[in-house]
């Protein structure tokens, strides 16, 4: 059964550094969470701060569910209590970088409001936000930022 836990960025650090090379260690997180099956970490998430000029919210991810355990519900479980921690805490959005799987949570595309993350048409496609309050959408528009992990020694998103 699986089950969700909080977890230390370093742990999260540690699950990303084998299974999810392409990202580098996070800093700059909000909280992390790791689900577990049989007391096995089988996949993690990471929120952490952002912002589209003024506004402050989070980005969703990195996420990561080892091959063995995908299409288990283990991803969602993260996801959805990410996004309840999230709008608890009073955040009035959380942005991701994914595809379609997102939109089964409530995600949008941000093109709609003016909002990119690079030049790259394709990163923008991709770049989607969800908002927990109304008046956020006025507020967010322009290049989101992400935190370090996100960036490669150059700052070119990875």
């Amino acid at each position: 059964m699986l089950k969700l836990i909080s977890i230390k960025l370093s742990d999260a650090n540690a699950f990303v550094a084998a299974h999810h090379r392409h990202h580098r260690s996070v800093t700059g997180h909000k909280f992390s969470l790791g689900c577990e099956q049989d007391g096995r970490l089988v996949g993690y998430n990471i929120l952490t701060e952002a912002a589209i000029g003024e506004s402050r919210g989070l980005a969703l991810g990195p996420l990561g569910v080892r091959p063995a355990y995908q299409s288990q519900g283990a991803g969602s479980l993260l996801v959805e209590e990410s996004l309840r921690r999230a709008k608890a805490a009073g955040y009035p959005w959380v942005a991701v970088l994914g595809g379609s799987y997102y939109a089964r949570f409530g995600f949008e595309p941000c093109a709609p409001y003016g909002i990119t993350v690079s030049e790259d048409a394709f990163a923008n496609e991709h770049l989607q936000i969800l908002f927990f309050q109304e008046e956020a959408k006025a507020q967010a528009a322009g290049r989101i930022t992400y935190c370090d992990a996100f960036y490669d020694g150059d700052g070119n998103l990875l």
